[in-house]
C-alpha cells in the first residue's frame, strides 16, 4: 500500500496545538479506557500511518478475543482522528481502508461487512459539523460541500467510485445535517461564550454557501419538531427521525431567530446581527410543514419558556 504523504507533520505551530487537541480527545474520549485500547490511536493521530492503525486496530480486537469473522478496523476513526489538512489526503485515508475491507471481504460475516459499508457512509454528514476535535476546520468544509453538493439533493451519491467494484453509494443523513447546521448558527449568532476552537467553525457559518444549504432543507425539516412540548430524549418518530435527541438545538434555532433569549440569560445576545436579520428573512420567506405556523404563535405566546415547555410535566 501506498503511504498517505503530511508535509506538516513536523511543523512546530502545528505539533503544539496538535499534543493540546490530544488532551482534550483523551480526556473526554479514553481517560478511563485501558492503555492498549487506545495506544495506536494516539500515534495515529500524530503521524496518520494508516497501516500502524489498522494493525493496532486489529490488535485491540484480538486481545479482547472478538472472533475473526467479527474483526474489523472502523473508517470512521480514520477518518476523525486522521492529522490530513487535504481532500486528497483523507480520500487516501478513506481508500486505504475500503482497501482492507475488499482485501478481507471473504473472511468477514456478511453482516458485520454490510454494517461498516453503512456506518461508512452515515458518517459522512459529521463533515457538517467536524468529525473531532483538532480535525481541520477548512478539510470539513470541503469535504461536506464535495460530498453533498451546494443543496439538498436526494438522490446524489459519493462524487467517485470507491473500492474494486467501483461503489457509489446514495449520500444519507439529511436529517442529522440540518441539526448541525442548526447548531452551527446558533452557536456563532448566539452563543457569547465559545472557545477558540468552537468559534473557529462555528464562524464559517457566514459564507453564503452554509445559507444556502440550510434554506434548501428548511422545506423537508420533520413536522414533528414543532410540536409545542419538549419530548423525550429517546423517541424517534414513525418516519425514523429521532427527534427526542435533536429537538432542542431546532426548536431553540427558532425561537432564537424569534428574538427570544435562553432561560437564565440576562438579554438577547447577538454575535452578527446583519447575518442574524439576513437569515431571519431568509427562513421566514421559506414554505415550512404545516405545523410550523402554530409553532411560532406558541413561540411568541411563551417566549423564552418556549424552549423547555412541557419538560417538567
Amino acid at each position: 500500500m501506498n503511504v498517505v504523504v503530511y508535509p506538516h507533520l513536523k511543523q512546530a505551530d502545528w505539533l503544539k496545538q496538535r499534543r493540546k487537541n490530544w488532551k482534550a480527545v483523551f480526556a473526554y474520549m479514553f481517560l478511563e479506557e485501558p492503555k492498549y485500547t487506545w495506544k495506536h490511536i494516539e500515534k495515529y493521530y500524530f503521524d496518520g500511518d494508516v497501516d500502524s492503525f489498522i494493525k493496532g486496530s486489529l490488535a485491540v480486537l484480538k486481545k479482547q478475543k472478538i472472533s475473526s469473522d467479527r474483526m474489523q478496523p472502523y473508517i470512521y476513526e480514520a477518518i476523525k482522528y486522521s492529522p490530513a489538512q487535504s481532500r486528497e489526503q483523507l480520500m487516501s485515508v478513506i481508500e486505504k481502508m475500503l482497501s482492507w475491507y475488499d482485501n478481507n471481504k471473504q473472511q468477514l460475516e456478511p453482516r458485520y461487512y454490510d454494517t461498516a459499508m453503512y456506518n461508512f457512509i452515515e458518517i459522512l454528514y459529521d463533515f457538517a459539523d467536524t468529525p473531532e476535535v483538532g480535525f481541520n476546520v477548512d478539510l470539513a468544509d470541503d469535504m461536506f460541500f464535495w460530498l453533498y453538493g451546494n443543496t439538498y439533493d436526494p438522490e446524489r451519491v459519493f462524487p467517485i467510485p470507491l473500492g474494486s467494484d467501483k461503489w457509489q453509494p446514495k449520500l444519507i443523513g439529511y436529517d442529522r445535517i440540518i441539526f448541525l447546521l442548526m447548531r452551527r448558527f446558533n452557536r456563532y449568532l448566539f452563543y457569547k461564550k465559545l472557545k477558540p476552537y468552537n468559534l473557529e467553525l462555528a464562524s464559517k457559518v457566514v459564507e453564503e454557501r452554509y445559507m444556502t444549504y440550510l434554506l434548501s432543507l428548511l422545506k423537508h425539516v420533520d413536522e414533528d419538531f414543532f410540536v409545542e412540548k419538549v419530548v423525550d430524549r429517546r423517541y424517534v418518530n414513525e418516519r425514523g427521525i429521532s427527534i427526542g435527541s435533536q429537538q432542542f438545538v431546532v426548536r431553540s434555532f427558532f425561537i432564537r431567530l424569534l428574538g427570544y433569549k435562553e432561560i437564565g440569560d440576562k438579554e438577547f445576545y447577538c454575535r452578527d446581527e446583519e447575518l442574524y436579520e439576513t437569515l431571519k428573512r431568509e427562513v421566514f420567506a421559506v414554505k415550512m410543514p404545516e405545523k410550523f405556523d402554530k409553532f411560532v404563535e406558541f413561540v411568541h405566546e411563551k417566549k423564552e419558556e418556549s424552549h423547555e415547555y412541557g419538560l417538567w410535566d
